[in-house]
């Protein structure tokens, strides 16, 4: 079947810019955005979350911005079978999609699915315990390898928590790491996606990082993380750019360093945004000065 649709995927670091590439190629396409972030997600976070502005809605209709609360429980499985629906419907309609976001497993569930795995079966992981403590961790790789001799292409055999997993999921399953690990794709046949990141130079990133949360700050941060004091233990509310001022809050730093510390936080954040854009999807890393020419210069 001939490639006639087409999926374009706006990933990569926080603050680079990905929400107006977003729009500017989803006006270009006549199509509407697919936001793939954990945090965007949620109705009662909004200046922390650097979430597209009121104006930036109105331009292009987001799907998943604001879809559900803090309250209720949300992952990457309800993604991939809510989104799979979205994405669809506007393949359908619009012949195109663009996915925008940093949540590289968001976007990696929509695409690929999610592996279903066994449940714990707690005594075999007891017993592979008692194992790594007799044998250690060269005796469990050789265990390992002697069932499914190309484990090491999907798990790294230095890590003893990855190999006494991978053993488990063997030996529950019955059969390799291959077949264990094998994710059907969840896109239409006839749908072509390509990835793309804007690519700053690191320093260049980081001032653009600090800038932002010095924004966001005097736009208002500090009073919404306030308001949310109370459900400040809640798993959404575990997350930079709120943590951070609860814990000021809580008289455990000053507020300066707790700002401070957003940065810090989030520089390390976007440094594994773009680890996780290059080694899980073959991403087009493309200049920031004309980003959407970049873009369709390559199609």
């Amino acid at each position: 079947m001939s490639v006639n649709r087409q999926i374009i995927v706006i990933g990569g670091a926080t603050a680079s810019g990905k929400t107006q590439l977003a729009i500017d190629v989803a006006k270009k396409l006549g199509t509407e955005i697919i936001n793939a972030d954990s945090r965007q997600i949620y109705k009662e976070l909004n200046i922390g979350v650097a979430k597209p502005t009121h104006s930036e809605l109105n331009e292009i209709k987001h799907h998943f911005v604001s879809c559900t609360s803090i309250h209720e429980h949300f992952n990457a499985g309800d993604f991939q079978k809510q989104g799979q629906l979205v994405l669809n419907q506007l393949l359908n309609n619009y012949g195109s999609a663009v996915i925008c976001g940093g949540t590289g497993l968001y976007i990696k569930a929509l695409l690929e699915g999610l592996d279903e795995f066994p449940e714990t079966d707690e005594a075999l992981r007891d017993s592979i315990e008692v194992k790594f403590k007799e044998i250690g961790l060269w005796g469990l790789k050789e265990q390992l390898l002697a069932i499914d001799p190309n484990a090491a292409d999907f798990v790294k055999l230095d890590n003893p928590s990855r190999v006494k997993r991978a053993l488990e999921l063997v030996l529950l399953c019955g059969k390799p790491l291959s077949e264990i690990y094998k994710k059907n794709s969840t896109i239409p046949s006839d749908a072509k996606v390509d990835f793309y990141c804007i690519d700053y130079h690191r320093d260049n990133l980081y001032r653009r990082i600090n800038e932002r949360v010095d924004k966001m700050v005097s736009d208002g941060l500090i009073e919404e993380v306030r308001e949310l004091i109370p459900f400040q233990e809640l798993k959404a509310l575990q997350t930079v750019g709120y943590s951070e001022l609860f814990e000021s809050f809580n008289n455990l730093c000053s507020q300066d360093k707790a700002i401070e510390n957003i940065k810090q936080h989030t520089r390390n954040y976007a440094k594994r945004q773009i680890t996780w854009f290059k080694n899980q999807f073959s991403s087009n890393w493309i200049s920031p000065k004309q980003p959407i020419q970049s873009i369709f210069a390559t199609q």
